[in-house]
Protein backbone atom coordinates (compact mmCIF):
# COMPACT_ATOMS: atom_id res chain seq x y z
CA UNK A 1 0.00 0.00 0.00
CA UNK A 2 1.34 3.46 -1.27
CA UNK A 3 1.19 6.09 1.94
CA UNK A 4 0.22 9.41 1.50
CA UNK A 5 0.41 12.51 3.71
CA UNK A 6 -2.18 15.26 3.83
CA UNK A 7 -2.09 18.30 5.71
CA UNK A 8 -5.08 19.85 7.41
CA UNK A 9 -6.36 23.54 6.88
CA UNK A 10 -5.00 25.91 4.78
CA UNK A 11 -2.35 25.08 2.26
CA UNK A 12 1.25 25.58 3.66
CA UNK A 13 2.27 28.35 0.98
CA UNK A 14 -0.88 29.52 -0.25
CA UNK A 15 -4.54 28.61 -0.96
CA UNK A 16 -5.90 25.28 -1.39
CA UNK A 17 -5.20 23.63 -5.52
CA UNK A 18 -8.82 22.07 -5.31
CA UNK A 19 -12.60 23.38 -4.22
CA UNK A 20 -13.69 20.52 -1.91
CA UNK A 21 -17.28 20.48 -0.07
CA UNK A 22 -17.46 18.64 2.92
CA UNK A 23 -19.40 15.31 1.50
CA UNK A 24 -16.73 15.39 -1.26
CA UNK A 25 -13.57 15.34 1.11
CA UNK A 26 -11.66 11.89 0.67
CA UNK A 27 -8.91 12.00 3.28
CA UNK A 28 -8.92 7.98 3.50
CA UNK A 29 -4.53 7.02 2.29
CA UNK A 30 -5.76 3.85 1.07
CA UNK A 31 -8.64 5.54 -1.18
CA UNK A 32 -6.42 8.40 -2.80
CA UNK A 33 -3.89 5.48 -3.12
CA UNK A 34 -5.74 3.79 -5.75
CA UNK A 35 -6.43 6.69 -7.72
CA UNK A 36 -3.44 7.68 -8.00
CA UNK A 37 -2.53 3.86 -8.54
CA UNK A 38 -4.90 3.53 -10.77
CA UNK A 39 -4.81 6.82 -12.54
CA UNK A 40 -1.26 7.73 -12.97
CA UNK A 41 -1.46 9.95 -16.13
CA UNK A 42 -0.70 13.48 -14.38
CA UNK A 43 -1.66 16.96 -14.73
CA UNK A 44 1.78 18.84 -13.66
CA UNK A 45 1.36 22.49 -13.19
CA UNK A 46 4.30 25.16 -11.81
CA UNK A 47 3.65 27.46 -9.31
CA UNK A 48 5.09 30.26 -11.15
CA UNK A 49 3.59 33.43 -13.66
CA UNK A 50 2.31 32.19 -16.05
CA UNK A 51 2.25 28.41 -14.82
CA UNK A 52 3.68 26.45 -16.79
CA UNK A 53 1.71 22.55 -18.04
CA UNK A 54 2.33 19.28 -18.70
CA UNK A 55 0.96 15.88 -18.76
CA UNK A 56 2.91 13.06 -18.22
CA UNK A 57 2.86 9.70 -15.68
CA UNK A 58 3.74 10.82 -12.21
CA UNK A 59 4.22 7.52 -9.88
CA UNK A 60 4.87 7.37 -6.41
CA UNK A 61 8.49 7.00 -5.43
CA UNK A 62 8.88 3.38 -4.32
CA UNK A 63 9.23 2.71 -0.42
CA UNK A 64 9.21 6.19 0.01
CA UNK A 65 5.65 7.97 1.29
CA UNK A 66 4.83 11.38 0.13
CA UNK A 67 7.40 11.43 -2.88
CA UNK A 68 6.32 10.99 -5.83
CA UNK A 69 8.31 11.43 -9.44
CA UNK A 70 8.91 11.46 -13.34
CA UNK A 71 10.43 12.49 -16.06
CA UNK A 72 9.91 15.32 -19.01
CA UNK A 73 11.52 16.18 -22.17
CA UNK A 74 14.65 18.76 -21.46
CA UNK A 75 13.06 20.90 -25.04
CA UNK A 76 9.85 21.04 -22.33
CA UNK A 77 9.53 24.78 -21.53
CA UNK A 78 8.42 23.40 -17.79
CA UNK A 79 11.73 21.52 -17.45
CA UNK A 80 13.61 25.15 -16.92
CA UNK A 81 11.31 25.66 -13.92
CA UNK A 82 12.63 22.10 -12.57
CA UNK A 83 14.67 23.60 -9.92
CA UNK A 84 15.39 22.92 -6.91
CA UNK A 85 12.56 23.25 -4.13
CA UNK A 86 10.80 24.41 -6.58
CA UNK A 87 6.66 24.21 -6.28
CA UNK A 88 4.40 22.36 -8.18
CA UNK A 89 1.17 20.59 -8.24
CA UNK A 90 0.81 17.11 -9.69
CA UNK A 91 -3.02 16.39 -10.51
CA UNK A 92 -4.89 13.24 -10.83
CA UNK A 93 -8.27 12.24 -13.08
CA UNK A 94 -9.70 9.23 -12.13
CA UNK A 95 -13.17 8.17 -13.48
CA UNK A 96 -15.70 11.06 -14.32
CA UNK A 97 -18.82 11.23 -16.59
CA UNK A 98 -21.92 13.50 -17.14
CA UNK A 99 -24.67 12.92 -14.31
CA UNK A 100 -28.36 13.86 -16.06
CA UNK A 101 -30.74 15.31 -13.70
CA UNK A 102 -33.38 12.96 -15.57
CA UNK A 103 -32.13 10.47 -13.34
CA UNK A 104 -33.03 11.59 -10.19
CA UNK A 105 -35.97 10.22 -8.46
CA UNK A 106 -35.98 14.25 -7.04
CA UNK A 107 -37.89 16.44 -8.77
CA UNK A 108 -36.06 19.67 -10.26
CA UNK A 109 -32.61 19.05 -9.92
CA UNK A 110 -29.96 20.25 -12.22
CA UNK A 111 -27.07 18.23 -14.36
CA UNK A 112 -23.57 18.07 -13.03
CA UNK A 113 -20.44 15.73 -13.32
CA UNK A 114 -19.29 12.92 -10.95
CA UNK A 115 -15.68 12.88 -10.74
CA UNK A 116 -12.57 11.67 -8.78
CA UNK A 117 -9.15 13.63 -8.60
CA UNK A 118 -6.44 14.21 -6.27
CA UNK A 119 -4.20 16.89 -6.28
CA UNK A 120 -0.77 16.70 -4.58
CA UNK A 121 1.36 19.81 -3.81
CA UNK A 122 4.69 19.95 -2.72
CA UNK A 123 8.90 20.79 -3.94
CA UNK A 124 10.70 19.36 -6.31
CA UNK A 125 14.21 17.90 -6.94
CA UNK A 126 15.58 18.57 -10.62
CA UNK A 127 17.01 14.64 -11.67
CA UNK A 128 19.78 15.38 -14.42
CA UNK A 129 22.16 12.68 -13.43
CA UNK A 130 22.69 9.77 -15.67
CA UNK A 131 22.76 7.34 -12.90
CA UNK A 132 19.82 8.41 -11.11
CA UNK A 133 18.43 9.51 -13.63
CA UNK A 134 18.76 6.14 -15.46
CA UNK A 135 16.92 3.79 -12.64
CA UNK A 136 14.24 6.44 -12.40
CA UNK A 137 13.37 5.82 -16.15
CA UNK A 138 13.55 2.17 -15.81
CA UNK A 139 11.23 2.32 -12.38
CA UNK A 140 8.86 4.05 -14.73
CA UNK A 141 8.95 1.56 -17.49
CA UNK A 142 8.40 -1.50 -15.56
CA UNK A 143 4.76 -0.29 -14.20
CA UNK A 144 3.12 0.00 -17.31
CA UNK A 145 5.62 -3.07 -18.84
CA UNK A 146 5.38 -5.43 -16.26
CA UNK A 147 2.61 -7.35 -16.99
CA UNK A 148 2.81 -7.42 -20.81
CA UNK A 149 3.71 -10.33 -22.45
CA UNK A 150 6.71 -9.16 -24.35
CA UNK A 151 8.12 -6.17 -21.95
CA UNK A 152 9.95 -3.33 -23.36
CA UNK A 153 13.12 -3.49 -21.52
CA UNK A 154 15.01 0.12 -20.97
CA UNK A 155 17.89 0.69 -22.70
CA UNK A 156 18.71 4.01 -23.19
CA UNK A 157 22.01 5.66 -24.73
CA UNK A 158 23.55 8.72 -23.02
CA UNK A 159 22.39 11.00 -25.98
CA UNK A 160 18.55 9.71 -25.23
CA UNK A 161 18.89 10.53 -21.52
CA UNK A 162 20.41 14.21 -22.28
CA UNK A 163 17.89 14.49 -24.05
CA UNK A 164 15.14 14.16 -20.98
CA UNK A 165 14.97 15.50 -16.98
CA UNK A 166 13.60 14.10 -13.90
CA UNK A 167 12.15 14.95 -11.22
CA UNK A 168 10.61 13.82 -7.63
CA UNK A 169 8.40 15.85 -6.00
CA UNK A 170 8.22 15.86 -2.38
CA UNK A 171 4.38 16.01 -1.17
CA UNK A 172 3.72 19.15 1.67
CA UNK A 173 -0.39 18.59 0.82
CA UNK A 174 -2.21 15.97 -0.45
CA UNK A 175 -5.97 16.92 -1.55
CA UNK A 176 -8.77 14.62 -2.94
CA UNK A 177 -12.13 14.37 -3.93
CA UNK A 178 -14.38 12.05 -4.63
CA UNK A 179 -17.59 13.77 -5.80
CA UNK A 180 -19.92 10.74 -5.89
CA UNK A 181 -23.57 12.19 -5.11
CA UNK A 182 -22.86 12.14 -1.55
CA UNK A 183 -25.33 15.19 -0.77
CA UNK A 184 -28.01 13.23 -2.19
CA UNK A 185 -30.59 11.30 -0.99
CA UNK A 186 -29.87 7.71 -1.22
CA UNK A 187 -33.48 7.01 -3.92
CA UNK A 188 -31.42 9.65 -5.74
CA UNK A 189 -27.44 8.18 -5.64
CA UNK A 190 -28.94 4.76 -6.29
CA UNK A 191 -30.64 5.71 -9.28
CA UNK A 192 -27.48 7.87 -10.53
CA UNK A 193 -25.31 4.70 -10.25
CA UNK A 194 -27.55 2.08 -11.96
CA UNK A 195 -28.07 4.37 -15.22
CA UNK A 196 -23.99 4.91 -15.33
CA UNK A 197 -23.94 1.66 -14.95
CA UNK A 198 -25.85 1.14 -18.15
CA UNK A 199 -23.71 3.50 -20.14
CA UNK A 200 -20.32 3.60 -22.03
CA UNK A 201 -17.12 2.28 -20.43
CA UNK A 202 -16.26 5.72 -18.69
CA UNK A 203 -19.80 5.48 -16.99
CA UNK A 204 -19.92 1.99 -16.17
CA UNK A 205 -16.52 2.89 -14.23
CA UNK A 206 -17.66 5.04 -12.29
CA UNK A 207 -20.22 3.50 -11.61
CA UNK A 208 -17.98 0.85 -9.86
CA UNK A 209 -16.52 3.63 -8.28
CA UNK A 210 -18.99 4.91 -6.71
CA UNK A 211 -20.29 1.59 -5.37
CA UNK A 212 -17.10 1.00 -3.95
CA UNK A 213 -16.00 4.48 -2.23
CA UNK A 214 -19.92 6.04 -1.69
CA UNK A 215 -22.42 2.69 -1.13
CA UNK A 216 -26.25 3.67 -0.53
CA UNK A 217 -26.74 2.86 2.64
CA UNK A 218 -30.23 3.96 4.72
Amino acid sequence: MIALITFPGPEPHGVQTMYIPDPFRIDDPAQIASLVDAYPFATLVSHTLPPQIAHVPVLPAEGDAGVFEGHLARANPMAGELRDGARFTAAFLGPHDYVSPTWYVTPGLVPTWNFAAVHVTGTVRRVSDHGPLSALVERIADRFERNRDDPWVPDYAESMLDAIVGFTLHAERVEAKFKFSQNRGAADREAVTTALAAGGNDARTLARWMRRYAPVSG
